[in-house]
């Protein structure tokens, strides 16, 4: 049996577009947005597989953007021990990052992705004009992850996207790039043991964002959080000399002038710091990140002292809001 899972929003936007050109499929619908990337929406489409009587043979595709392929991902990967899954991201930060790779995740207890496993689906199925049914917001939040892609291992890419219109003609053509990025780097490390690390640049600090930010009026997308924590941890690794000055300011001028990003107020700069220490990159009890080497190169496992961190938000509100 195959089985479409989409969200609210693909259902309406995206399945019309593939519909005839899939196999004979029955969908199961979630509902929409990083709230639904829960145990419960994973019940819900455990529930739907089992009543259909879905056997160990079945495929599972998946149609969206990360929220669907981290969710559709984590279900297939535990029901009955494993049935294949096909992505088709939908978002431009699903297309180059998220659908790629195998991580599958959940969030729970309001932190970030803390339950997952890996679960490499059997193909990943990229259509352009997808971008073409996204407003700028959430174009934007995939144009983050790219600039991370660049600053960790291609500097002409970087300056490709300091000159690039956030509109899906100028950015098509740079998604393959930065998937061939991931994918080397997949090559040399499938399972996050070490070279892989480097990906997570800006998710130390930029998951804390996201998950401090997630229940409140003025939410971050995660590509919203992720540009906040490249900021934080490009400052990290300038006071580890790991960047210059010059190259820091190249980092924080291309996010601040594409991004609005919030101020963060000082009261939750603990909360914040509490939230890191669950980063899954951690190791015994220390915070650990993945810092810039320079525009192109990246430095993983680096142990960061917690008063750089504090330091490192307040460059935030500096260079963000001065």
């Amino acid at each position: 049996m195959v089985f479409v899972l989409c969200d609210k929003n693909t259902a309406r936007y995206c399945y019309p577009v593939i519909k005839s050109k899939l196999p004979i499929h029955e969908r199961i619908i979630i509902s929409a947005g990083e709230k639904n990337k829960s145990l419960q929406s994973a019940g819900f489409i455990w529930n739907q597989l089992t009543e259909r009587g879905t056997g160990k043979d079945s495929l599972l595709i998946n149609l969206g953007g990360g929220m669907v392929t981290d969710t559709g991902g984590f279900a297939a990967s535990v029901y009955k021990r494993g049935i294949d899954v096909v992505n088709i991201p939908t978002t431009l930060l699903a297309q180059c990052d998220a659908a790629i790779g195998g991580k599958t995740a959940l969030d729970f207890k309001n932190i970030k992705n803390i339950i997952g496993s890996f679960h490499f689906p059997v193909a990943v199925l990229i259509e352009p004009a997808f971008l073409k049914t996204l407003d700028k917001r959430t174009l934007l939040s995939g144009f983050a992850e790219m600039i991370k892609t660049a600053i960790i291992a291609d500097k002409k890419l970087f300056r490709k996207l300091s000159n690039t219109e956030i509109i899906p003609q100028q950015l098509q053509p740079l998604v393959s790039r930065a998937v061939r990025i991931k994918q080397n780097i997949l090559k040399q490390d499938p399972f996050d043991l070490k070279t892989r690390q480097a990906l997570n640049f800006g998710h130390t600090a930029g998951h804390a964002f996201e998950s401090l930010m997630a229940t409140r009026k003025d939410y971050l997308l995660h590509g919203e959080a992720i540009a906040l924590g490249m900021v934080a941890e490009s400052f990290i690794a300038l006071n580890k000399s790991l960047i210059t000055v010059k190259e820091l300011n190249q980092i924080t001028d291309l996010i601040s002038h594409h991004f609005e990003l919030p101020h963060i107020a000082e009261a939750d700069f603990d909360k914040l710091f509490s939230l890191m220490k669950q980063d899954k990159k951690n190791r015994k009890q220390e915070i650990r990140m993945a810092l810039p080497e320079g525009i192109g190169k990246v430095k993983i496992n680096t142990k960061v002292q917690p008063d750089i961190i504090y330091s490192a938000f307040q460059y935030c509100n500096f260079a963000l809001h001065s």
